[in-house]
């Protein structure tokens, strides 16, 4: 059974736009390769780092939609650590939480006898 997920991608901040594209071209066959199936990919841009990490202080950040087997997602972060245009990787589930929004409490009056 696949599961969704949503992947944010940090690759180098030097990189150029057709240099990102097969970047991430490559990292979507990585997800084939292990059986999964790429979906949707926005680039957000470049963002600077709250603190240097590694010596940078940039990247383009990229959020990438798939389907994966759980068992595998492992497996997945062990290949894109070894990739080296991959700086940072977050894999999560979308959430499928839906808020239920109900009206506040109401306060009971109180009848006063006169």
């Amino acid at each position: 059974m696949l599961n969704k997920y949503d992947a944010m991608i940090i690759f180098e901040s030097s990189m150029s736009e057709e240099g990102l594209q097969k970047a991430l071209g490559r990292v979507k066959v990585e997800i084939e390769k292990l059986g999964g199936t790429s979906g949707d990919s926005k680039v957000v841009g470049k963002h600077t780092f709250a603190r240097p990490m590694n010596k940078k202080n940039d990247g383009i950040y990229v959020k990438i939609k798939f389907e994966f087997e759980p068992a595998k997602v492992d497996a997945l972060n062990a290949r894109f650590t070894l990739n080296e245009e991959v700086f940072r990787v977050q894999i999560t589930r979308p959430s499928t939480f839906v808020a239920k929004v109900s009206e506040p409490p109401r306060k009971e009056r109180v009848k006063e006898d006169a």
